[in-house]
C-alpha cells in the first residue's frame, strides 16, 4: 500500500449559505455536506501542495492502483472481482468503460468509485456525473459521492473543498470541479470542457447513443488522460451497449488487444456481489420472468424482440378442458370472484373478464371489442354478461382519460370496487408491461396469466390473444428498438386494458418501484 499521507491544511468554505443557495437538495444530503464542513475547521485556509503534487504524480504514472488503496484505506472499500476489474482497467490516453451489471451488483458505488479515481488522478480538472433524472442525482449519485468525500476526509486525504447547491457542483481540492446533472440537461453544457465522465444507468434513457456521443464530444480537456464510464443493467444489444459491441468487434486482428484495453468491457451478474443479504437474489427468483431473470440479475445481452409478449403462446397460456359456457358455470358453482378491465378508447372500446383464481392465477375467459358500437349498446351488453355471471365484478379498472364511463361503471356497478390508474407510476406503460411479461413467464412455477382457449378460436379483429401476438415496439430508422408500443387501435387495446387490471391488483411494492425507476425516464 502507498504510505500514508500526513492530513494537511486545506482550502473548506464557511458553513452552507442561505437555504436559497441550497435549492431543493434534501436535508440528509445538506447534512452530510456539512459533516464535511465540520471536519474542515481544524485546518488552515492554505492549500495543501504536498498532497495534490502526489495526486498529481499519481496521475501521470496513471498509478491506479494507488489511488484504490487510498479510497480503501479510508472508506474500507472493499470491491469485488468484478469492481476490482473496472477500477484497475483502461490503457491510453483516451479510455471508455462500460460496467454491464444486473442489479445489486453495486455499480453505481462503483462508478462514483471510478470518478474519486478520476479525481485523485486529476486534480485540477473538470468532471461531469450524469443520471436519467434529477431524483437520482440527488438521492443516489450525490450522497455516495459526499459520503466518500467525507471519509477520505476523515482519513487526511481531502478531496471536497465546497459543494455549490445552487449549480449542483462541487469544487475540489487542487482546483478540480465535479459536475451533477440529470440527462435532460447535458444539452446544456455547450462550450463546457470535461476530463472525466460517467452515465449513470445509461440503457434506461430514451436515447442513449444520443446522449453518450453528445458527453463525448465534451471530453476534451487537457489531461495525462480521459476517460468515458457508463454503467447499466443491458437492455438488449442496443445504445452504448451497441457502441462498445461495434468498436471492439470492427477492429482487425492486429489491433483488437490494444482497442479492448481502451474500450473496456465487464460484465457481472448479481452473483458476484458477496455482500447482498442472503434472501435478495431468492426473491427476485420468485417475482420475475425467465427473461427478465437474465436480463435483470445475470446481466445477459438479449436480442431485442420486436414483439411485445414474445413470452405468450397457446401451449403455455390457454385454459383448455372446458368451453366458455361450462367456465362460467363453474365460475358461479365455486363463487369465484371477477374483474373488470375496461379501456373505454375514442371508437374502439375494449372489455375484458378476468376471473380471480387462487394462488394470484388471473383467466380471461370473455371479452368485447366491437367496432363501431354505441355506448348505450356498450353498456347494454356489459350489465347482460354481468347478469349472466349472478354477481358484480369484484374491481373495474377504467381509462383514465373518460371520466363519463368511470361515473358509468359507479352507477351500474355500485357494489364494486370502480378504480383507475391514479398515480405516475401506474399510468407508465413500460413497468406495466413487465409486470405482465413477469407473470406470464415466471422463473418460478407455471403461468399466472391464462386464457380461455375458446378465445383462440376464430377470435375477433381485434381479439385479446391476436393482440397478446401481434403487438409491436417501435422501431427507429436503424433498426434498433424503443420502448414505445405501436398505437394502431386494433393490437394495443386489449393489451391497455390488460395492462392496467394486472398492474392495479398485482403491481404493489418493491417490484413496481423498481420498474416504475428503471422505466420512467424511458417511457
Amino acid at each position: 500500500m502507498a504510505p500514508r499521507l500526513k492530513a494537511g491544511p486545506q482550502l473548506i468554505p464557511e458553513a452552507l449559505a442561505s437555504r436559497k443557495e441550497r435549492g431543493k437538495a434534501d436535508e440528509k444530503t445538506v447534512e452530510q455536506a456539512k459533516r464535511v464542513q465540520v471536519q474542515a475547521r481544524r485546518f488552515q485556509a492554505v492549500s495543501p501542495v504536498s498532497w495534490v503534487e502526489a495526486m498529481r504524480g499519481m496521475g501521470h504514472r496513471h498509478d491506479r492502483e494507488s489511488a484504490l488503496r487510498i479510497i480503501g484505506a479510508a472508506t474500507g472499500y472493499t470491491p469485488h472481482k468484478k469492481q476490482l476489474a473496472l477500477h484497475l482497467s483502461g490503457e491510453g490516453s483516451s479510455v471508455q468503460k462500460f460496467f454491464c451489471a444486473g442489479i445489486g451488483t453495486g455499480k453505481s458505488h462503483a462508478g462514483i468509485v471510478e470518478d474519486i479515481i478520476c479525481a485523485l488522478l486529476m486534480p485540477g480538472q473538470r468532471g461531469l456525473i450524469v443520471a436519467p433524472t434529477y431524483d437520482q442525482v440527488l438521492h443516489v449519485l450525490l450522497p455516495k459521492f459526499l459520503a466518500l468525500c467525507e471519509q477520505l476526509e476523515q482519513a487526511g486525504y481531502p478531496i471536497l473543498k465546497r459543494f455549490r447547491w445552487s449549480q449542483m457542483r462541487a469544487e475540489l481540492v487542487g482546483g478540480g470541479e465535479v459536475f451533477f446533472r440529470s440527462v435532460s440537461k447535458v444539452d446544456n453544457l455547450l462550450g463546457f470542457e470535461f476530463a472525466w465522465v460517467h452515465f449513470d444507468e445509461s440503457e434506461t434513457v430514451l436515447d442513449p447513443e444520443r446522449v453518450w456521443n453528445t458527453l463525448k464530444g465534451r471530453v476534451r480537456q487537457a489531461a495525462p488522460f480521459r476517460q468515458m464510464l457508463a454503467t447499466s443493467t443491458p437492455r438488449g444489444l442496443r445504445g452504448v451497449i451497441a457502441i462498445f459491441h461495434h468498436a471492439r468487434e470492427a477492429a482487425n486482428d492486429n489491433e483488437r488487444e490494444d482497442i479492448r484495453k481502451q474500450w473496456v468491457f465487464i460484465r457481472a451478474t448479481s452473483f458476484d456481489n458477496p455482500y447482498l443479504p442472503d434472501d435478495y437474489i431468492p426473491g427476485l427468483k420468485r417475482t420475475y420472468s425467465k427473461r427478465a431473470w437474465d436480463q435483470e440479475v445475470m446481466a445477459k445481452i438479449l436480442r431485442p424482440a420486436t414483439a411485445v409478449f414474445e413470452e405468450f403462446e397457446r401451449a403455455k397460456h390457454s385454459y383448455r378442458g372446458t368451453s366458455r359456457v361450462g367456465f362460467i358455470r363453474e365460475l358461479i358453482a365455486r363463487g369465484v370472484t371477477y374483474d373488470l378491465a375496461y379501456d373505454a378508447g375514442d371508437q374502439f372500446p375494449h372489455v375484458l373478464w378476468i376471473a380471480n383464481f387462487a394462488g394470484d392465477k388471473s383467466v380471461i375467459f370473455d371479452e368485447l371489442c366491437p367496432d363501431g358500437m354505441t355506448l348505450d349498446r356498450l353498456h347494454a351488453e356489459v350489465l347482460a354478461r354481468c347478469v349472466a355471471l349472478k354477481r358484480a365484478p369484484d374491481t373495474i379498472v377504467c381509462d383514465r382519460a373518460r371520466k363519463d364511463e368511470i361515473q358509468w361503471a359507479h352507477q351500474a356497478f355500485p357494489g364494486s370496487h370502480v378504480t383507475r390508474m391514479n398515480s405516475r407510476a401506474e399510468q407508465l406503460i413500460a413497468p406495466g408491461i413487465e409486470v405482465v411479461r413477469n407473470r406470464l413467464d415466471p422463473m418460478m412455477g407455471d403461468p399466472l396469466i391464462l386464457f380461455g382457449d375458446w378465445l383462440f378460436d376464430s377470435p375477433p379483429r381485434r381479439g385479446i390473444t391476436r393482440c397478446m401476438q401481434n403487438l409491436r415496439y417501435q422501431q427507429r430508422p436503424d433498426g434498433t428498438m424503443t420502448t414505445l408500443i405501436i398505437k394502431d387501435n386494433i393490437h394495443d387495446h386489449g393489451t391497455d386494458a390488460l395492462r392496467m387490471q394486472q398492474v392495479k391488483r398485482f403491481g404493489s411494492g418493491g417490484m413496481m418501484q423498481m420498474l416504475t425507476a428503471r422505466y420512467s425516464h424511458a417511457a
